[in-house]
């Protein structure tokens, strides 16, 4: 019969073994650094210096236009209109608030531009570029006359452009006419001459004389009320997108966008409109692509943010937002929302 080990005796032998083990390992762990050192020190004692290189200042050189382009869209800037913050929970808009909201656009446009060594620039102009005045509501809240309000986003938005200039960008510049700018003031429509008789288009006609002289940039105003461009070998259809019907509905009716694209696709078949590859929307006050087939639909968001008339709807309010598209080799390469909520966005 084996003899009883005292108390906690066996527990100790575990121990020292375990101490032992440890010991072991560390005395290895020694060595192979030792002979670590001794190799690393051998490579540095024998082996030969190489002549340093000249290093050169990275300094890359501006893409091929026809290979990576960019748009910057520019939409629902409501020029002119006020939110009054007593009304809306503190969010606030007026034309001080809006240039500033332009400015930030225009400096994340060229921080992104320079990204991805962009030298031009297709810029949209997408409609509802002042406030007009085709509701009561915009007659009780409007800070200028509509005819004011034409001439004042002209010089502000041209000032923009000669910012974008300034940066090294040159630019082709497309507009299309909104509903808010409708020279016949009254709340139902029209189709004829939709384009033209807007206060829209004689915005960006101003701009277009202001840059008579101007090298680097070009103006592209269609008599339709669709315009399109081509960027970097892939091609869009811009528009407004009033003349989109939603069901009577203030929110995003996604059957409605796939309708109007089927509607866009069928007039291609019947040559009524050139071929085209993705479609560029507005009016909605909200960002949202949606993928039909092998085309996309992007819907740009609204500079003026939140406004009483969201609200008190059925459409979610959604932060003042811009849009810009990178193409590359026919195919695009990124989606930028520039948000600009936070710039005078709410009334403290």
């Amino acid at each position: 019969m084996s003899e009883k080990l005292p108390e906690n005796q066996g527990e100790d032998n575990v121990w020292k073994k375990r101490a032992l083990h440890l010991q072991r390992m560390l005395n290895d762990r020694d060595t192979s650094v030792a002979e670590a050192q001794l190799l690393a020190s051998a490579i540095a004692e024998n082996v030969q210096a190489r002549p340093p290189l000249k290093v050169r200042k990275y300094a890359p050189r501006k893409a091929d236009p026809k290979v990576r382009g960019g748009i910057l869209d520019i939409g629902d800037v409501h020029w002119g209109e006020t939110v009054d913050p007593r009304n809306t929970g503190g969010f606030a808009y007026n034309t001080e608030i809006a240039a500033a909201r332009l400015d930030y656009t225009l400096d994340e446009a060229i921080e992104i531009a320079k990204d991805h060594r962009l030298g031009h620039l297709d810029v949209i102009l997408g409609g509802d570029l002042v406030s007009g005045a085709i509701h009561d509501d915009l007659n009780r809240h409007n800070e200028m006359m509509v005819a004011e309000q034409t001439v004042s986003f002209a010089e502000t938005m041209y000032g923009g452009l000669e910012k974008l200039l300034s940066a090294g960008i040159t630019l082709d510049v497309t507009s299309v006419s909104g509903n808010h700018g409708r020279v016949m003031m009254r709340e139902k429509g029209y189709f004829k001459n939709k384009q033209q008789e807007n206060y829209d288009w004689i915005s960006t006609k101003m701009m277009e004389a202001y840059a008579k002289k101007q090298k680097g940039v070009e103006f592209h105003v269609p008599d339709t009320v669709w315009a399109l461009l081509e960027v970097a070998g892939r091609r869009f259809l811009t528009m407004h997108g009033d003349t989109n019907r939603q069901q009577n509905s203030m929110g995003i009716s996604f059957y409605a966008v796939e309708k109007e694209m089927r509607r866009l696709k069928t007039m291609i078949v019947d040559q009524t409109i050139e071929p085209h590859d993705d479609v560029i929307s507005h009016h909605r006050h909200q960002q949202f692509m949606v993928p039909i087939g092998n085309t996309m639909f992007y819907n740009n968001g609204a500079l003026k943010g939140p406004d009483e008339y969201g609200m008190m709807g059925l459409r979610p309010p959604e932060q003042a937002q811009q849009q810009m598209i990178i193409v590359q080799e026919g195919r695009v390469k990124a989606h930028y929302p520039i948000v600009s909520q936070h710039v005078a966005g709410r009334a403290e």
